[in-house]
């Protein structure tokens, strides 16, 4: 379009209806202003910041290139511009959403397929743009001004007006929304739905120095087209780096353009910058001769970007698990991890593949903390992104945990009635009614996290039939029947994660002369077909358990004899694999109440017997892993004495099992005693009216 035309257009109703307004206000229809006329409107509405003689910001200043015209806002006043850059005379250079690059040549959309334009509202307003992700692109945060003629702070969320993305010439999104950065020009724009079949560019992670070639490409003007249907390609030169900004010059009659803004500047086919300004020399409809142009840096924010791209989560799930989540992108990913900050893209790390957007790492001892990141695949099993890598710690086990917070509760069973109270740290709460409908007919309730959400529910075995009440952390849900056929009269019954997978299962021991151990593992949903994890263990009257003695977060079985050996079975996430692997010569014989709780916190589930009667005395014996301890500890000298029921459970959460004690009866206190790592302190009262008369209260050692 050449001058002529524009300045028959000088007298155009529209234009004419437009002259009376603010500077910053002033529309140009795209292509039909004249550069003469355009500074006459300047003079007479006394621009002296740009037009001042020898004033080296008369060329600058921000610009928005519309689909209906060029919107020119305020020269290096604007707080926009002051955070893209300065030059070093303190010229403001300009900021363009929308346009391409004067004396280049077209760009080759297939070197360059990731090259990007947005369309922002009706016809309002354009940019370029870069695919850095399948559902991503980085582009100029000027693009997202509220106003666009009037750059400022943008905001994270949804775009102010609708937006699209065409890239590599053909593939259409939705702009849903953006994130800015604070510290320069540059915005990332999520896409509605992912890109397939196009390569996102390859952010570059060494900075660029002085002197460096650089390729810029965008959609914007060039020296004689003002809305090229291609984007175009130039090549710059590195003068000056600064923290966030990169300062180029065109080579040859090379320049950015209105409406470049925001189109990638490449080094070796990677991504260093994207397009932040120019003084537009040689640009269609531009008067100015003075050459250069900024540009935002990538180079430095490759952590920062992944993070977003992949927005990779990591969050404790129930016992002896880490659940990670991240946002969808394609339809592949690698989910590596290490206990070593340092989490290498490397075979060794690799712990599964999924195409879900989310991936639990499972059999982990308690109290382990582990690194993790997660890499993007394309259809082609290229990776084509990487997180950042974020940390979670597996939690400790709990058993009565009912509302999730990380520390056992307690609660009682009187018919079909259940009453929880919840523990603070350092009391039980009032006893409210959690279910009207549980554990009635004789049936023997247990508690476990069998969906894998980190709160406990209730199980009840009824000669057979398996019913389970999920907890919603305030109350229990309807029974639902999760299994017809187990759990049979005689047979003694225990609930853990024996196969690591985060959700509890439950167990059998046949007992007598039998000694089969069957599972029936959950699947979050329902218990799956029973299944016989052992032939020969727990005979006659030896009193089996479930713990994690090995710490390798997956439940193993436990049981002690009459005489006092005890032995131990370790789980290998599938079977039972010793037959009789003797842990202790003589602990907690005929007589005395075993438990099972980690006591020291180390992530190895230790042993606890209760002699009660008149002395109370409280044994402990720690896992080393391979046995326990020899020698017997007495952790505490009065605690659960006569007919009291005692249990094992966080209650403070600090990782340590503690111990609790049920007086039932009319006097229905309830005791805790705290565990410091070596010893139990003095019990105290955490409940003056619990689990009275006949009721069955849990946590419970009480065979």
């Amino acid at each position: 379009m050449d001058h002529r035309r524009n300045s028959s257009r000088l007298h155009d109703p529209r234009w004419r209806a437009q002259r009376g307004r603010p500077h910053h206000g002033q529309w140009e229809d795209r292509g039909r202003r004249h550069p003469a006329r355009r500074a006459q409107t300047c003079r007479r509405r006394q621009c002296s910041a740009w037009r001042r003689p020898g004033d080296p910001r008369r060329a600058a200043g921000f610009v928005t290139e519309s689909m209906q015209g060029a919107f020119m806002t305020r020269p290096f006043r604007s707080r926009l511009l002051t955070a893209v850059a300065v030059t070093a005379t303190g010229a403001a250079l300009v900021s363009a959403p929308a346009h391409a690059v004067s004396g280049g040549a077209t760009a080759d959309t297939g070197a360059q397929p990731y090259l990007a334009k947005i369309s922002i509202g009706t016809n309002d307003a354009a940019c370029s743009g870069v695919l850095v992700a399948p559902q991503w692109v980085a582009t100029s945060a000027a693009c997202f001004a509220p106003v666009p003629s009037k750059p400022g702070k943008v905001e994270p969320g949804a775009p102010h007006t609708a937006t699209t993305a065409t890239i590599n010439g053909t593939h259409e999104r939705t702009v849903d929304r953006i994130v800015p950065r604070e510290d320069r020009d540059l915005v990332l724009a999520h896409l509605d739905q992912p890109i397939s079949g196009v390569a996102p560019v390859t952010v570059a992670s060494a900075a660029p120095t002085q002197g460096q070639k650089l390729e810029a490409s965008g959609y914007g003007r060039t020296a004689d087209q003002w809305v090229p249907a291609d984007a175009h390609t130039g090549e710059f030169t590195v003068d000056s780096v600064g923290s966030g900004t990169l300062h180029l010059r065109g080579s040859g009659e090379s320049n950015i353009c209105k409406g470049d803004a925001g189109g990638p500047v490449l080094r070796d086919g990677e991504l260093v910058a994207v397009a932040s300004g120019s003084y537009q020399a040689g640009c269609i409809g531009e008067t100015s001769e003075r050459a250069g142009a900024t540009a935002a840096r990538t180079d430095d924010l490759s952590d920062w970007m992944a993070s977003q791209v992949v927005a990779l989560k990591a969050t404790p799930a129930s016992k002896n698990a880490i659940t990670l989540s991240w946002t969808a992108m394609t339809t592949r990913y690698r989910v590596y991890g290490s206990q070593d900050p340092n989490v290498a893209i490397e075979a060794r790390n690799l712990l599964g593949e999924t195409s879900d957007n989310h991936f639990t790492h499972t059999s982990l001892p308690a109290g382990q903390t582990w690194h993790y990141r997660v890499s993007v695949l394309d259809a082609d099993g290229n990776q084509v992104a990487v997180s950042t890598t974020v940390k979670a710690t597996s939690p400790t086990a709990t058993v009565t945990d009912f509302n999730g917070d990380g520390k056992d509760d307690i609660a009682t069973f009187k018919g079909t009635t259940t009453s929880v109270a919840v523990s603070d740290g350092e009391k039980f709460g009032a006893a409210a009614q959690w279910s009207s409908n549980l554990a009635g007919n004789g049936a023997i309730p247990l508690t476990g996290d069998f969906n894998g959400d980190g709160i406990s529910d209730v199980v009840t075995f009824n000669n057979g039939p398996v019913n389970v009440a999920l907890s919603d952390g305030q109350k229990f849900g309807p029974t639902q029947r999760w299994h017809d056929h187990f759990g049979l009269a005689n047979q003694k019954l225990a609930v853990g994660d024996v196969d690591g997978d985060g959700k509890d299962d439950i167990l059998a021991f046949s007992g007598r002369t039998y000694g089969d151990v069957f599972v029936s593992l959950s699947d979050g949903h329902q218990f799956r077909p029973a299944q016989k994890w052992h032939d020969r263990f727990a005979l006659g009257t030896e009193k089996p358990a479930v713990g994690d003695f090995n710490g390798d977060g997956k439940a193993d079985i436990i049981t002690f004899t009459d005489s006092g050996a005890v032995y131990v079975s370790l789980s290998d996430g599938s079977r039972f694999v010793q037959d009789g692997w003797k842990w202790h010569n003589h602990f907690s014989p005929a007589g005395e109440i075993p438990a099972v709780g980690d006591f020291n916190g180390d992530g190895k589930d230790d042993i606890v017997t209760f002699l009660r009667g008149n002395t109370g005395y409280v044994y402990v014996s720690l896992s080393t892993g391979e046995s326990f301890v020899a020698d017997n500890d007495r952790w505490s000298d009065f605690f659960s004495i006569r007919d009291e029921w005692p249990g094992v459970g966080d209650f403070n959460g600090d990782g340590k099992s503690d111990v609790v004690t049920f007086t039932r009866g009319g006097r229905a206190q309830v005791y805790v005693a705290r565990s410091d790592g070596t010893a139990f302190e003095n019990g105290t009262e955490w409940h003056g009216d619990f689990a009275g008369g006949l009721e069955v209260p849990l946590p419970s050692a009480h065979r």
